[in-house]
């Protein structure tokens, strides 16, 4: 596997040659493709980030193992507790779920 500091410097070089190419050339065509050539070695780092793992857990605190990752929520998943701790009551959350304003309010409907 190929170290993450390859991928930032290529990306580096191709963004700085990029840089020159903008502000010391003058033809329209060769300024265009220098901006995307910056804008491939933008994407070349972040791609080459995005699979960079890095360290797990940098701080452990006791001897047991670091608890595990939770995964992201979903939208709206948190919804109800936030609108409640902004003093909504139950039936202005039920009102704005079934208007479309929030999302990820159970509607039950309520007779």
């Amino acid at each position: 596997m190929v170290p993450l500091n390859y991928f930032l410097v290529l990306s580096g070089i191709l963004f700085a040659i990029g840089t020159a190419g903008v502000f010391l050339r003058r033809n329209l065509i060769t300024v265009l493709l220098s901006i995307e050539i910056m804008l491939n070695a933008v994407n070349l780092m972040f791609v080459a980030v995005g699979r960079y793992r890095g360290m797990a857990h940098p701080v452990r605190f006791g001897d047991g193992p670091p608890p595990a990752p939770l995964p992201a929520p979903t939208l709206g998943q948190h919804a109800r507790e936030i609108l409640a701790s902004l003093g909504y009551t139950d039936a202005e959350i039920e009102r704005l779920g079934r208007e479309g304003a929030v999302i990820g309010v159970d509607t039950r409907a309520t007779a």
